[in-house]
């Protein structure tokens, strides 16, 4: 089935965020990652691009020798290591030198990087055993790519990626829409497209959020993917993990084989960051558990602090309300007095005998109307004064 494109357009201007993203460290990795997508390309062609920089091709042997790309013995030689590799497993090796490029050193970028690892191999995993057809490696992309973009916060919104690393994976798009950002697997799209990778894994990182599995395979394993990594990282890990299960049913992946990626997963996150020579935090369940509780002291603390501030801001409430009740009441005063005498005024009259007569309609009753004229009331003024004048 063909990924659909309908939620993501791309931008007429160029994302802000974006524009501060680092650029890889080796543009050989890009290259391959672009060569690697050709439907003619050769592993030849992607070892002539990884020897061209000495750097890049010795960290492309320390991946492939690692024990996340599964080689039975350890090569020394490029060409060979390529060549058992394969295609897609060079796109992917270059694929994570790209991604960790882009980490710069510091906590809130390991977490980051960390998640883009988890999500990787929860989606090689998935892969390998859903009833949705998905090339492992290139779910292993797909789940490389999701959350890259928020690699591209830590330079630029440094507190914002921080409150986001700490945040449970589902709510950190509605964060990111609090702090005025573009979400995520948007930007993770404008991403993906600049460096030209396929429709279908830019669809994939539109979805891996959505509410409901997406229809497109390689969405629906990063999607699954999304849901399983969020089992090892903050949040409610029971609620999380009965998520997750319920999930990967949707996409054919039993109970067993479930708990199964759950074993897997730390193990093969550590190899993966071990290839590519980073330290990524790596949380155990238990650990995790204790950390909700410790949330839920520091919510509780928040809470009553928050409850405070309310009581003060209720106060201040009815200060306000009673203050506008007295202002209204003036207000009421003055538009029905007389300013000078406090005398009822033509408005005041008006309407009270327009108040009269209905109530005497209303009654069948007659209504008196007696008006009092003061002839020559200006000797009054001049003879006894204002004031006197004022009162009679």
């Amino acid at each position: 089935m063909s990924p659909r494109r309908s939620r993501f357009r791309r931008r007429e201007r160029p994302d802000t965020q974006l524009a501060q993203t680092r650029e890889p460290a080796s543009t050989h990795a890009v290259q391959i990652v672009h060569a690697a997508l050709r439907e003619d390309v050769s592993v030849d062609d992607l070892v002539r691009l990884a020897s061209a920089d000495p750097t890049f091709a010795a960290r492309t042997l320390t991946a492939v020798n690692s024990a996340a790309f599964g080689l039975r013995e350890r090569v020394s030689d490029l060409t060979r290591g390529a060549a058992m590799l394969g295609v897609r497993g060079m796109r992917n090796v270059a694929l994570g030198l790209v991604v960790t490029s882009l980490a710069p050193p510091g906590e809130q970028a390991e977490t980051f990087l960390g998640g883009c690892m988890r999500r990787a191999v929860a989606a090689k995993l998935l892969a390998e055993r859903a009833r949705v057809r998905v090339s492992p490696d290139d779910a292993f992309v797909a789940g490389m790519f999701t959350d890259v973009a928020l690699l591209t916060l830590v330079q630029a919104h440094g507190e914002t990626a921080d409150e986001l690393a700490r945040a449970p994976a589902a709510a950190r798009v509605v964060q990111e829409r609090l702090a005025g950002l573009t979400p995520h697997p948007a930007r993770g799209a404008e991403l993906a497209e600049r460096w030209k990778l396929s429709d279908e894994l830019v669809q994939a990182i539109v979805d891996h959020h959505a509410p409901a599995c997406p229809e497109a395979p390689l969405s629906a394993i990063a999607w699954g993917a999304e849901q399983i990594a969020a089992v090892f990282e903050p949040g409610a890990v029971e609620l999380n993990d009965k998520r997750a299960r319920r999930s990967v049913l949707e996409i054919g992946v039993s109970g067993h084989a479930y708990d199964e990626i759950l074993a897997l997963l730390p193990e093969g996150v550590n190899a993966l960051a071990a290839a590519f020579e980073r330290e990524v935090p790596q949380p155990e369940r238990e650990d995790l558990l204790v950390d909700v509780n410790q949330r839920l002291v520091e919510l509780n603390q928040s809470f009553l602090q928050s409850l405070q501030h309310m009581e003060v801001l209720l106060a201040e409430k009815e200060r306000l309300a009673e203050d506008l009740g007295e202002a209204n009441a003036r207000l009421e005063l003055m538009a029905r007095t007389d300013s000078l005498t406090g005398v009822a005024n033509r408005r005041s009259m008006e309407e009270s005998l327009l108040r009269d007569l209905h109530r005497a309609q209303r009654a069948r009753q007659p209504l008196t109307l007696i008006l009092v004229d003061v002839d020559h009331f200006k000797q009054v003024n001049d003879r006894y004064g204002h004031p006197v004048g004022d009162s009679v």
